[in-house]
């Protein structure tokens, strides 16, 4: 098993990994110390075919994952955008005299777990 991790180590990056054993110290191995797209266990093809599991390889082998969820993730671009009222207003909880809450809150802290 470390002869085969070593080959595909010193090799481009797969776009899926197949491993076939019932060994799980070599299945470790094999997860562990390889780069691959998908590993599949005892199979081949079926993980691509399942929507919930994210398809894609490393490097030259593809560009992350495509499909489902995980692809509209990889493929969106996120734009969080925050406002900020001002300042004065962003810094009035830490400025006495405090709130009920504000108190409340610090007592918490205070408190510990």
């Amino acid at each position: 098993v470390r002869e085969a991790i070593d080959y595909v180590n010193r090799r481009a990056r797969p776009l899926a990994l197949y491993f076939f054993g019932d060994d799980e110290n070599e299945r470790n191995l094999v997860i562990h110390h390889t780069w691959s797209g998908n590993v599949a266990m005892n199979d081949v093809v079926a993980q691509g075919l399942r929507e919930e599991i994210p398809y894609g390889g490393i490097g030259s082998s593809g560009i992350g994952c495509y499909k489902g969820v995980d692809g509209f993730r990889n493929f969106s671009h996120a734009k969080p955008v925050f406002y900020q009222t001002s300042v004065d207003d962003a810094l009035k909880p830490l400025r006495p005299p405090y709130s009920d809450g504000v108190r409340a809150f610090v007592d918490s802290l205070l408190k510990g777990p």
